[in-house]
């Protein structure tokens, strides 16, 4: 954790208690949802790297589930490196657990 004076803490704090009013305060029905080209460009610009983010997350959670499957059904690092178009090295270093 990144150690904070108490200035920054309590301004943290602050800020984390207006957001998690703003979300208490959400009504979903009431959302109006727009096409991303009718936002402000600041808006859709969160929209996609966050919507990215989350797809980026999903598909890493994905690979990790079908090596993990493979690798329990006895394949190689080598076997598993090929359809991944990386090295078996490369392959272990980023997907095994130990």
């Amino acid at each position: 954790m990144v150690n904070l004076t108490p200035e920054q803490r309590a301004e943290l704090e602050a800020w984390g208690a207006v957001q998690a009013d703003r979300l208490e305060a959400l009504d979903p029905a009431r959302l109006e949802l727009k096409p991303i080209n009718e936002l402000p460009p600041e808006e859709a610009l969160r929209h996609a790297a966050d919507k990215r983010a989350i797809a980026l997350r999903q598909a890493d959670r994905e690979l990790q589930e079908a090596v993990d499957q493979a690798r329990a059904q006895g394949w190689s690092w080598h076997k598993i490196s090929v359809p991944l178009q990386m090295t078996p090295e490369g392959a272990r270093k980023r997907f095994s657990h130990a």
